[in-house]
């Protein structure tokens, strides 16, 4: 089997952009190592295995740590698109909701 491209929405890079900047507030260096981390595994995982998440609605999620990642699999073009990555406390299935395409 091929590899997907995964890429991620704006809105998802919006949200890794403000992890970044929560963390860094205490330590950059280790915001920037667990951006790091959370972006390479969820290339990693979602190339090789996109359907390795639960499905919820047209979506599927999986946590890493604390958080949240949610994309939408294209099995045509063998792409996967990231739609968002969020504390999983939050209220992220009304977020999700709203980023998913009509």
């Amino acid at each position: 089997m091929m590899p997907y491209k995964v890429s991620f929405s704006t809105e998802a890079n919006s949200d890794v952009d403000s992890i970044l900047f929560y963390i860094a507030a205490d330590s950059p260096a280790t915001a920037l190592n667990f951006v790091d981390r959370l972006e390479s595994r969820i290339v990693e995982l979602l190339s090789l295995t996109p359907s390795a998440g639960k499905r919820i609605g047209r979506a599927r999620y999986f946590s890493f740590g604390n958080y949240v990642v949610a994309y939408i699999v294209n099995e045509e073009a063998s792409t996967v698109t990231v739609v968002l990555v969020a504390e999983g406390h939050r209220n992220w299935r009304a977020d999700l909701d709203d980023r998913l395409p009509s």
